[in-house]
């Protein structure tokens, strides 16, 4: 994902198991119903912030925001 402070368009963006060698990152705090990434603002040890939309011919199905914490080299603290 981009290091970004504002929202950025991602691709090829896939869930593995957190102990998976290709983990980037680990969900600490997911919030269904919402696009809000200030929802993560709610959780001091938010270092990512992502949101994910299920679409169905351009209608929004579901969406999801997941508060993350990066691991390894893309821990921020």
């Amino acid at each position: 994902m981009p290091d970004s402070t504002t929202a950025t368009r991602v691709t090829g963006v896939h869930e593995v198991s957190c102990g998976a060698d290709d983990a980037h990152y680990r969900v600490i705090q997911r919030f269904p119903g919402t696009s809000d990434m200030s929802r993560c603002d709610e959780n001091s040890d938010t270092e990512y912030g992502f949101s994910y939309r299920y679409t169905i011919n351009g209608s929004v199905i579901n969406e999801y925001v997941y508060c993350l914490v990066g691991l390894g080299s893309y821990a921020r603290s």
